[in-house]
């Protein structure tokens, strides 16, 4: 792709700029050459990050919007190149339609080129000649033609319909499911049975969380059009990742058979291969096309692999124990991907994988779900201590509901990914009986290390997923064993001496915690004499040398009653504390070491061990693992006044934990408080769309704006031109009902049962039966509301109004007449 020559800009006679604006004019324009030198150099990234500062000094900037989309499309982020280029034309150069066009068409955007294209030819007395623009024209006006004839429709409901589909395809291709599934939807009114509408539908909603209608809708294809191997691939992918692996074998049957004639049939045939651990299939499509094969399978008209399948030949050269022909593969995947050298030592050795994984994966676990998804998997784990238990378990299990593959997700983590603990967690914060499967599966497979299992199972027998009494077939130490767990219980120290040392100690201890050090010394240097092998006698000496300041003769008894038992916790974990003391982290680590594979059982003793290990892992910044561990001391001795200190120290610096409990809360007040006031501002039961949407903020309006416009063209705009955008889109019908496509039945409900009450309802009324978003956040540009009320608010549909001291839920006027027929 080309990048157009920039025009020079013509000066205004008599207008004298102000000095700053005139050195920032002067500094855009440097930034402009310095991009072209960039992307010359092959640094389009670095373009990309040079520019958007800009924005917020020039958004009505045309030129730079331009600059911003070749820089994007350089730098491979074509979509937003797209947005950027359409922005550049919306500001009112026609110049910007022919590279607007050109990037459409590498896209596969056909009907977005081809309006392009004729805007141009449109315009083309505007800028220098339009090069071959009515010959493409003419050509993708024939193939519209083509495609119209095959489907028996008027080529102007074709090329509508398509349209609607490469806005699924855009808005999929952005993670903006909503919108893919409405233009998708729109798409399918007009184009009916045929199938890219129908394939982009089922991807749109399976990532939006609605596994089941995703499966029916690529079902509803292959009834149509048993051989389209894009439902095919895609059911594959559904069904395997939701834990229906066994269902996925049938479409693999017809899928498999399928010859592959084309990238784009390769493509997706070796992807369900992919999901499905077919190695040896993935490796027979694949291999041809690289190395020696390569220059014949281009004479087929085939291209090169892509960077994905690339990977995937990585993985089954390694999987299948084939070396060598494949060095070079194996990177630029995805970040959490291992690169070409690991990739190469494991193609050289052959199995296992990476982690614990018996092989190789072809995806990994942020390939099983949407970021946004994995961040609200994050945010409810975080919340789990502060709601109640049945609201949160609810809350869960409709997580899981929408997105099954969030059990793969973690057994990823567990065993390919390296991650154990973060795996593990995850299936225990789940807690459906499906993760509490997944977890003992691993722990009594042969799969990563006897420790890593063990813990998967304590975890189980502490949910009481596994009772005492049961007997596990473990691997353990190179064999299967038969064994039963046990759960560390609290114990009451008990006595091991004579009846004269014991009291002795007792009454050495007892006047150590009275602050009389000299009469606890001389007690226990008396039980000493009658018994050298008192470890208790040795522990509290130590600690009363520390009290006096005498730390080398502190660490001497401490030393001495570990010599006596190496697993004594009490003086271990003093000796930790001085190493701690030092700076010597690892050091401490070391110390508590012995401890780890023989844990105390004593109260004080486990309310010592954990909070000193809390205190090693607070040093390293391992703040999650210090919470739990303070959970243990504390659970050991609910008193301890160290523990408590250090969990209120790390309640107080850490913002994501509980500490921040009370920010959270005063955050939680002033929000409800600012929708007091929101919901005051209306005092009409019937505002027009303008006046209700008015009280809205710019943040709220723009993600109102995600919900309801098109991508692209609209991120720049002041608020009162963002607002008269969404005013005017929802006044259109056709647009409407796009948005109402987008509502679920009970949302759709809500609405018919405000209308049919006259177009307002009883704030308190509509919360009875529908709930309300108070508890939401107010930030839609952030967060995506899931309530009845706030979906509906989100898009413009429900205001809220006081009327004579009585708050009311109200649908704006002029939506009123247009609802009714869109719902009928």
């Amino acid at each position: 792709m080309s990048r157009r020559k920039r025009k020079k800009r013509r000066g205004v006679l008599g207008r004298r700029e102000q000095p700053a604006r005139r050195r920032s004019r002067k500094d855009l324009q440097a930034a402009f050459d310095r991009v072209d030198t960039l992307i010359l150099k092959g640094r389009a990234q670095k373009a990309v990050e040079l520019l958007e500062p800009f924005l917020e000094t020039y958004p009505r900037e045309a030129e730079l919007h331009y600059y911003l989309g070749y820089a994007r499309a350089k730098a491979g982020d074509t979509w937003s190149a797209i947005s950027s280029y359409e922005r550049a034309q919306e500001l009112g150069d026609s110049s910007y339609w022919l590279p607007l066009g050109s990037l459409c068409l590498e896209v596969g955007l056909q009907v977005h080129a081809l309006r392009a294209f004729r805007q141009a030819i449109r315009h083309q007395g505007d800028f220098p000649p339009i090069g071959d623009a009515p010959g493409i024209v003419a050509a993708l006006e024939e193939d519209l033609t083509e495609l119209a004839h095959s489907l028996n429709l008027p080529p102007e409901r074709a090329e509508k319909g398509l349209y609607q589909m490469e806005r699924g395809r855009r808005a999929l291709a952005e993670n903006d499911f909503s919108a893919s599934i409405a233009a998708s939807r729109q798409a399918i009114q007009l184009l009916g049975d045929w199938p890219p509408s129908h394939n982009n539908l089922s991807l749109a909603l399976f990532w939006s969380g609605q596994p089941e209608e995703a499966i029916a809708s690529a079902r509803r294809v292959l009834r149509h059009d048993p051989n389209n191997y894009h439902a095919l691939s895609n059911s594959i992918r559904y069904l395997a990742w939701t834990g229906r692996e066994d269902e996925a074998r049938e479409p693999w049957a017809r899928l498999k058979a399928i010859p592959i004639s084309d990238d784009d049939t390769r493509h997706k045939i070796v992807e369900a291969a992919a999901v499905l651990d077919e190695d040896e299939f993935v490796y027979r499509a694949l291999r041809p096309l690289a190395g020696t094969g390569f220059d014949a399978a281009r004479t087929r008209g085939a291209l090169e692999l892509t960077v994905q399948e690339q990977y995937f030949l990585a993985a089954a050269e390694a999987n299948t124990g084939r070396r060598g022909g494949g060095a070079r593969r194996g990177g630029g995947g995805a970040k959490d991907r291992p690169g070409p050298k690991k990739m190469r030592n494991a193609r050289e050795a052959g199995p296992p994988g990476p982690g614990g994984a018996e092989r190789f994966p072809y995806f990994y676990s942020v390939d099983l779900l949407p970021k946004s998804e994995i961040e609200k998997l994050v945010a409810l784990s975080q919340r789990r201590d502060d709601l109640p238990a049945r609201r949160f378990e609810s809350e869960m299990k409709r997580f899981v509901s929408r997105f099954p593959q969030v059990i793969r997700m973690a057994e990823k983590l567990l065993i390919e990914e390296g991650r154990p603990d973060a795996g593990i967690d995850i299936l225990m914060v789940i807690g459906t009986p499906e993760a509490y499967r997944a977890l003992r599966r691993f722990g009594q497979s042969q799969l990563a290390d006897d420790d890593t299992r063990l813990q998967a199972l304590t975890r189980l027998l502490e949910a009481g997923e596994i009772s005492e009494d049961e007997t596990l077939r473990v691997w353990l130490d190179g064999e299967w064993r038969e064994v039963q767990l046990r759960a560390y219980e609290v114990q009451e120290e008990d006595e091991e001496y004579s009846p004269e040392v014991a009291e002795l100690v007792n009454q050495g201890i007892e006047a150590h915690q009275k602050g009389d050090y000299d009469l606890a010394e001389r007690l226990l240097q008396k039980a000493l004499k009658l018994d050298p092998g008192v470890k208790q006698a040795y522990n509290n000496l130590g600690a009363i040398h520390a009290h006096r300041e005498e730390h080398d003769r502190a660490k001497e008894m401490f030393q001495k009653a570990l010599e006596l038992d190496p697993l004594y916790p009490i003086p271990r974990c003093n000796l930790a504390a001085y190493l701690l003391q030092d700076g010597d982290v690892e050091g401490a680590e070391a110390m508590l070491e012995p401890l780890a594979d023989a844990p105390p059982h004593h109260a004080q003793d486990i309310a010592f061990y954990s909070y000193t290990r809390a205190r090693i892992l607070f040093r390293k910044e391992e703040y999650d693992a210090t919470r739990w561990a303070l959970r243990a001391a504390l659970k050991a001795s609910p008193d301890y006044q160290l523990a408590k200190d250090l969990l209120e120290r790390l309640n107080r610096v850490i913002p994501l934990l509980k500490g921040f409990d009370s920010l959270i809360q005063r955050q939680r007040e002033r929000n409800q408080a600012k929708r007091a006031r929101m919901q005051a501002k209306l005092t009409t039961p019937e505002p027009t769309l303008s006046e209700a949407l008015s009280v809205c903020t710019k943040d709220a309006l723009t993600g109102m704006a995600r919900a309801v416009l098109p991508p692209g063209g609209w991120t720049t705009l002041r608020k009162a031109e963002l607002l008269q955008e969404i005013v005017e889109a929802l006044r259109d019908p056709d647009t409407l009902k796009l948005v109402v496509g987008q509502l679920s039945d009970d949302e759709r409900a809500a609405l018919r049962q405000v209308l049919k009450e006259g177009g307002t309802m009883v704030w308190k009324d509509f919360d009875a039966r529908y709930g309300n978003d108070l508890e939401e956040s107010p930030y839609w540009n952030w967060h995506v509301s899931e309530t009845t009320m706030g979906c509906l608010r989100l898009r413009g549909l429900l205001a809220e109004a006081t009327v004579d001291r009585k708050r009311l839920v109200t649908i704006p006027s002029e939506l009123r007449p247009l609802l009714k027929k869109v719902l009928d």
